[in-house]
Protein backbone atom coordinates (compact mmCIF):
# COMPACT_ATOMS: atom_id res chain seq x y z
CA UNK A 1 0.00 0.00 0.00
CA UNK A 2 1.22 3.49 -0.78
CA UNK A 3 1.89 5.84 2.10
CA UNK A 4 0.08 9.18 2.41
CA UNK A 5 3.37 10.85 1.43
CA UNK A 6 3.30 9.02 -1.92
CA UNK A 7 -0.29 10.17 -2.43
CA UNK A 8 0.64 13.72 -1.50
CA UNK A 9 3.45 13.61 -4.05
CA UNK A 10 1.05 12.34 -6.71
CA UNK A 11 -1.42 15.08 -5.87
CA UNK A 12 1.30 17.72 -6.02
CA UNK A 13 2.54 16.37 -9.36
CA UNK A 14 -0.96 16.46 -10.82
CA UNK A 15 -1.50 20.03 -9.64
CA UNK A 16 1.87 21.19 -10.96
CA UNK A 17 1.25 19.77 -14.43
CA UNK A 18 -2.51 20.33 -14.80
CA UNK A 19 -3.79 22.33 -17.75
CA UNK A 20 -7.31 23.38 -18.66
CA UNK A 21 -7.90 20.01 -20.30
CA UNK A 22 -6.24 18.07 -17.49
CA UNK A 23 -3.68 16.44 -19.80
CA UNK A 24 -0.63 18.19 -18.40
CA UNK A 25 1.78 20.57 -20.03
CA UNK A 26 3.41 18.14 -22.43
CA UNK A 27 6.75 18.51 -20.65
CA UNK A 28 8.85 15.47 -19.88
CA UNK A 29 7.38 13.54 -16.94
CA UNK A 30 9.06 13.90 -13.57
CA UNK A 31 10.31 10.89 -11.61
CA UNK A 32 7.12 10.95 -9.49
CA UNK A 33 4.93 10.89 -12.62
CA UNK A 34 6.96 8.14 -14.28
CA UNK A 35 6.18 5.80 -11.38
CA UNK A 36 2.43 6.52 -11.34
CA UNK A 37 -0.15 4.19 -12.82
CA UNK A 38 -3.77 4.70 -13.76
CA UNK A 39 -7.02 3.62 -12.16
CA UNK A 40 -10.20 3.60 -14.19
CA UNK A 41 -13.27 4.89 -12.39
CA UNK A 42 -16.60 4.39 -14.15
CA UNK A 43 -19.33 6.84 -13.16
CA UNK A 44 -22.71 7.85 -14.48
CA UNK A 45 -22.89 10.81 -16.86
CA UNK A 46 -24.65 12.79 -14.12
CA UNK A 47 -21.88 12.15 -11.58
CA UNK A 48 -19.22 12.97 -14.19
CA UNK A 49 -20.93 16.30 -14.82
CA UNK A 50 -21.10 17.01 -11.06
CA UNK A 51 -17.40 16.21 -10.69
CA UNK A 52 -16.50 18.52 -13.58
CA UNK A 53 -18.60 21.33 -12.07
CA UNK A 54 -17.05 20.79 -8.62
CA UNK A 55 -13.55 20.86 -10.11
CA UNK A 56 -14.26 24.01 -12.12
CA UNK A 57 -15.83 25.71 -9.10
CA UNK A 58 -12.77 24.83 -7.03
CA UNK A 59 -10.36 25.98 -9.73
CA UNK A 60 -8.83 22.52 -10.12
CA UNK A 61 -9.09 19.42 -12.28
CA UNK A 62 -11.20 16.29 -11.83
CA UNK A 63 -7.92 14.35 -11.48
CA UNK A 64 -6.77 16.53 -8.57
CA UNK A 65 -10.23 16.42 -7.00
CA UNK A 66 -10.28 12.62 -7.07
CA UNK A 67 -6.74 12.40 -5.71
CA UNK A 68 -7.78 14.61 -2.78
CA UNK A 69 -10.73 12.30 -2.13
CA UNK A 70 -8.47 9.22 -2.19
CA UNK A 71 -6.02 10.85 0.23
CA UNK A 72 -8.89 11.79 2.57
CA UNK A 73 -10.21 8.22 2.62
CA UNK A 74 -6.78 6.67 3.19
CA UNK A 75 -5.96 9.11 6.01
CA UNK A 76 -9.11 8.18 7.96
CA UNK A 77 -8.43 6.08 11.03
CA UNK A 78 -9.18 2.47 10.25
CA UNK A 79 -11.46 0.53 12.54
CA UNK A 80 -10.34 -2.80 13.95
CA UNK A 81 -11.33 -5.81 11.81
CA UNK A 82 -14.39 -7.66 13.04
CA UNK A 83 -13.74 -11.16 14.37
Amino acid sequence: MKSPNDLSAALAASLDHASDEGFGTGAAPSDAEAERCGILVRVTPELRRELKIAAATGGTTVQALLLKAIVAVLEEPRSAPKP
